[in-house]
């Protein structure tokens, strides 16, 4: 997969904005959704955590998921997530 760079797209940053902003109570996918406008959670989710994020992603019910930012991501002196 190749992920894009959260500092160059902004798709990625409202997504890691808003879990930023939710805190340690995280976001539903509807939530995401509505407060990002972008449909393609999980797979941004992914990009996110390809560039050093830690995502946590929890089943809340059977049509549920809930995501929180536990870790903000780091980057090399080359850019690379470490």
């Amino acid at each position: 997969m190749h992920a894009a760079d959260v500092k160059k797209s902004a798709r990625l940053r409202r997504f890691v904005s808003a879990l930023n902003l939710a805190g340690q109570k995280g976001l539903t996918t509807r939530d995401l959704i509505q407060q990002t406008g972008d449909c393609a959670i999980s797979a941004i989710a992914a990009e996110v955590r390809e560039n050093g994020y830690v995502i946590d992603c929890q089943r809340e019910s059977r049509t549920t998921w809930r995501y929180r930012l536990v870790e903000q991501g780091q980057q090399d002196m080359f850019g690379k997530a470490v």
